[in-house]
């Protein structure tokens, strides 16, 4: 067995910090959740940091069980904060109620025209109806989030549809 002194360096678990922070940053453009983007870096960090003392552990040797089970306890962290915490952290920061579903994404909320065309005007009353003030930049970023990782395709008019 090894002796870890020093420090220590895992190439594995940053690529599957780099991994996981993608795949949390994509879900938190669809729910626009500031509090959920908050708890999940902090339940990314633990991961990483999990990762690492197991890979020192295993004589640092990286297995993909270790991935594994940093991936699992980085959801189920991400879980428990947001079901304990969320509510509160709501409360305190703006006073809205928090729904008991879990963040919702705000696409889904989008209602289309019969051609399958959303207008800008639209997202306004799904961001507004989810609690959330109407800041134009922050709208016109998520919207250009949302064409950058495919999930909708603006339109020549103006418009957007989903994909």
């Amino acid at each position: 067995m090894k002796k870890a002194t020093g420090t220590i360096v895992c190439k594995q678990a940053q690529k599957m910090a780099e991994k996981l922070k993608a795949e949390i940053d994509e879900f938190n453009s669809k729910t626009q959740s500031r509090i959920l983007d908050s708890l999940s870096h902090r339940s990314l960090v633990a991961a990483f940091r999990r990762a690492c003392l197991i890979y020192a552990a295993n004589g640092m040797k990286w297995e993909a069980t270790i991935e594994d089970y940093c991936r699992w306890s980085m959801q189920v962290d991400m879980y428990l904060k947001y079901k304990l915490f969320a509510e509160d952290i709501r409360k305190t920061n703006e006073g809205a109620k928090m729904s008991k579903n879990g963040p919702q994404s705000l696409l889904d909320g989008i209602n289309t025209n019969e051609q399958g065309v959303f207008t800008y005007d639209e997202v306004v009353r799904v961001y507004t109806a989810a609690g959330k003030e109407p800041d134009e930049k922050r709208i016109r970023n998520m919207l250009s989030q949302w064409k950058t990782r495919g999930y909708i395709e603006e339109k020549d008019n103006g418009g957007y549809t989903k994909r």
